[in-house]
């Protein structure tokens, strides 16, 4: 079962566990958006990976940070964190999930789970890499 809970509402002790060291933590959480769009996901009882989603332009979410550690991680699972992180966007009501890729690899790993390649962001500002969009659901909030 996957379970994603908000930075800011983990304990520094799980935050701890879950970074390397202290240096790494700093320099992940450093940014305001980092602690306030960060997110950790759980996978059975371990923390799998760290991610942001920050609000951008209109009802789009950029999945600013990824970052897992394990390197044993296999690619079935490596593909279903974008799946449950595309969930997690939905969840919060935004209607697109973007994302930049420095490399052909993960450019094609994000085309076999439904990911576009854009030529336009929602961005003001210029950043290196491609850049793949998933059109998502988001739920409706009620009133």
């Amino acid at each position: 079962m996957v379970k994603i809970t908000k930075v800011e509402h983990c304990s520094t002790q799980e935050i701890d566990e879950f970074f390397q060291d202290e240096r790494q933590k700093q320099e992940y959480l450093k940014e305001d958006w980092a602690r306030k769009h960060g997110f950790f996901m759980e996978f059975g009882q371990e923390k799998i990976c760290f991610f942001v989603i920050e609000p951008v332009e209109g009802s789009h979410a950029w999945l600013r940070r990824l970052l897992m550690f394990r390197t044993n991680t296999k690619m079935a699972v490596f593909l279903l964190v974008f799946d449950w992180i595309a969930e997690e966007a939905e969840r919060q009501g935004y209607e697109s999930l973007i994302v930049s890729v420095n490399d052909q690899v993960r450019a094609e790993l994000l085309e076999l789970i439904q990911f576009k390649k854009i030529y336009e962001t929602p961005l003001n500002e210029e950043l290196p890499g491609e850049w793949y969009e998933k059109k998502l659901k988001p739920v409706s909030k009620s009133t």
